[in-house]
């Protein structure tokens, strides 16, 4: 229709679940609400964090739509002289435009995440290569807005022209829509202090919900992270239920300026990012010049052939060439050296280690040391662990002595991390179970804690596992604590309303490591656990989706017995036990099966 107003083609800055209380909807449930509704591109930018954008990318090629990747960063800007402290924070949201943006993007959350600080130093801005980063100057808590409703013109414009120095033609001056009073208003200053600077207006609502129904969740979700419980005003909790994905056409009514909204389509097509890879990433193996990882590979494995297979060498040759021509058709070698560097040092330094799963179905891993038993003898199939046809990376499992897994782990981290590569754990999504959630989203509804406590503990063995969006499965237990109470419907109400696996925060996964031939922030930030080990920000899924290699370094109890009952062993006999080679006695199979029934 002639006249009609344009709509909104993009939506740039969005929240997710990743960011901790900030929003109440997954990358995935994001991207489906954003396909439907009609919009083309959908960007991240969770604060101090992508630990969502592999799900982004995999969620928007499934639609058809753009990914966007970006992060919502606390900067700490020198404050001007007699200011109250010697810095002001506030956050930017800063979008890749490519993989250069996206590792530099990595490195300032890693820098901010691993040194325990509030924001980044601003002085670092300047470090961003040319045009490989999109500065947007942020929603209601940027500094446009907070500083322009204090009348501070001029501290505005030299932060701006501060941000133009580091990123000249890509800051964007954020417009946005809260349905706050005097909005309109609002956006028209916004507006002409960009056109006064000579500056890009972007149209970029905030959202971080689905629907507008989520607005109960989101309130309590905020409020249960920072501590206080919705009876208690706080400048930080959503004013209204305006931050959901809505229309084109809505958001383009409410953000009217046409070159906003070109601009939004602009950034949606000179910043669409996809982190799939184009082939793994694995780092390179100790080889000699002019050697290559399947030559050395080859050379290993047929040199040990004698030795483990002095009866069956015919055999175990053939069935060797198979397995080789199958690692040789998916390149990688690489892969099989590296797992057997982690047990050729455990080998060396008397540490028990052994994998386990399906890798003892090959003779290439029984050869290299990786497995203890002989699949041979025991009929295991090695295309249960890897076949021409697969697409994933197969699974080394390699359990080693809880007792020494701290020595094994500190030797990987010195043997890839210094060399330009990396290690760190792989991360768990810890998502919420009804124990957790009735204690975050209790504690802000003003339950008491030993309400909360009594609750939690009445859920027992029936329902404690259970997700939140099951919480009408236990209303007995909520009829048996809280009563007729008016917070016991509210508390129900809120818990059926989180997705099912809602992620409350991140955790080191028990043992995966991930191996990397570039730098780790190429591909993820990096960041401390309660526990002091570094880790990634996705989780064993998105390690896959990004062509990560992942060896899983687990430690046993068991394996530390047996050691030491091998040193005992030896002490009394001199007779060294071979774990791998144990004969196949009857008695104990008698023994185990008449203790079991």
């Amino acid at each position: 229709m002639a006249g009609a107003r344009p709509g909104l083609t993009a939506l740039l800055t969005c929240q997710s679940f990743f960011s901790e209380g900030r929003s109440t909807v997954s990358p995935g449930r994001l991207v489906e609400r954003a396909a439907a509704a009609g919009f083309s591109a959908v960007g991240l930018t969770d604060h101090l964090s992508v630990s969502g954008a592999a799900e982004l990318c995999e969620a928007a090629r499934e639609h058809g739509l753009r990914s966007l990747i970006g992060a919502t960063v606390p900067v700490a800007f020198p404050a001007p002289a007699r200011a109250s402290s010697a810095t002001e924070i506030w956050p930017l949201i800063l979008l890749a435009r490519n993989r250069t943006g996206y590792a530099r993007l990595c490195e300032w959350i890693t820098h901010v995440r691993m040194n325990d600080l509030d924001a980044l130093p601003a002085s670092l801005l300047g470090t961003a290569e040319p045009g490989s980063l999109v500065c947007l100057t942020g929603g209601r808590s940027g500094f446009p807005t907070a500083l322009g409703e204090r009348h501070q013109i001029s501290r505005t414009a030299a932060l701006l022209r501060e941000l133009r120095s580091a990123f000249r033609f890509n800051l964007y001056v954020q417009l946005y829509h809260g349905e706050a009073p005097g909005e309109a208003r609002r956006l028209s200053l916004l507006r002409g202090l960009a056109r006064d600077l000579e500056l890009p207006v972007v149209a970029a609502p905030q959202v971080c919900m689905a629907s507008p129904e989520d607005y109960p969740l989101l309130d309590a979700l905020t409020c249960a992270r920072l501590g206080t419980d919705v009876s208690v005003p706080h400048p930080e909790r959503p004013r209204n239920a305006c931050a959901w994905v809505r229309t084109p056409l809505d958001w383009g009514a409410k953000l009217f300026f046409p070159d906003a909204l070109l601009n939004a389509e602009k950034l949606a097509s000179e910043c669409a990012l996809d982190l799939s890879p184009e082939r793994l990433s694995v780092p390179a193996p100790r080889l000699l010049p002019g050697q290559t990882a399947q030559s050395l590979l080859e050379t290993r494995a047929f040199a040990a052939l004698p030795d483990h297979y002095p009866h069956r060498l015919a055999e175990a040759d053939r069935r060797l060439r198979e397995e080789l021509a199958t690692v040789r058709s998916l390149e990688m070698a690489g892969f099989f050296l590296l797992a057997a560097e982690v047990t050729d040092y455990c080998r060396q330094h008397g540490i028990l280690a052994a994998g386990r799963g399906s890798a003892a179905g090959s003779v290439l891993c029984y050869l290299l040391g990786i497995t203890l038993s002989d699949p041979l003898e025991h009929g295991l199939l090695f295309e249960r662990f890897l076949h021409t046809g697969r697409a994933q990376m197969p699974d080394i499992d390699i359990d080693i002595a809880s007792s020494r897994r701290g020595q094994v782990l500190a030797w990987v981290e010195g043997r890839f991390g210094d060399q330009g590569s990396g290690e760190a754990m792989v991360a768990n999504r810890v998502t919420y179970r009804l124990p957790s959630a009735v204690q975050d989203l209790g504690r802000a509804l003003g339950l008491p804690k030993e309400l909360r406590d009594r609750l939690s503990r009445a859920l027992g063995r029936d329902y404690r596992h259970h997700r939140p969006h099951r919480a009408r499965e236990a209303e007995l237990v909520f009829d048996e604590v809280l009563g007729t109470a008016p917070v016991r419907d509210t508390l129900l109400r809120l818990l059926e309303s989180m997705e099912p696996r809602f992620v409350r925060h991140l955790a080191p996964h028990s043992g995966g490591v991930v191996l990397s031939s570039r730098p780790l922030t190429f591909y993820s930030p990096l960041m401390r656990s309660s526990g002091g080990l570094r880790m990634l920000m996705f989780d064993k899924d998105d390690i896959e989706r990004l062509g990560l290699v992942k060896l899983d370094l687990l430690g046993l109890r068991m394996l530390s017995a047996l050691e030491r009952a091998r040193e005992e062993a030896l002490r009394l006999s001199g007779e060294w036990v071979n774990y791998g080679a144990l004969p196949d006695d009857p008695q104990v199979w008698h023994l185990a099966s008449h203790r079991i029934g």
